[in-house]
């Protein structure tokens, strides 16, 4: 699942994601940029963000998401 897609889902903003994944960031820029834009992030954030989200998000799908669409 795409993080845009679980943070819609579940009802959570871009700032408050941010905060409790510990980016220490005034915007949520670095989740901005992933939801919005699909940067990819680095492979530890894929990882903090995979496991902040029980498994929704696959780090797979972040840092490699060509072979990841969704259908």
């Amino acid at each position: 699942m795409k993080l845009k897609k679980y943070l819609l889902k579940n009802k959570i903003s871009i700032k408050s994601f941010s905060d409790s994944i510990g980016l220490i960031d005034k915007t949520g820029s670095m989740v901005r940029r992933i939801c919005l834009y699909n940067q990819r992030p680095s492979p530890e954030l894929a990882r903090t963000i995979e496991e902040a989200t029980g498994g929704e998000v696959s780090r797979f799908e972040l840092l490699y998401p060509d072979e990841h669409k969704a259908a």
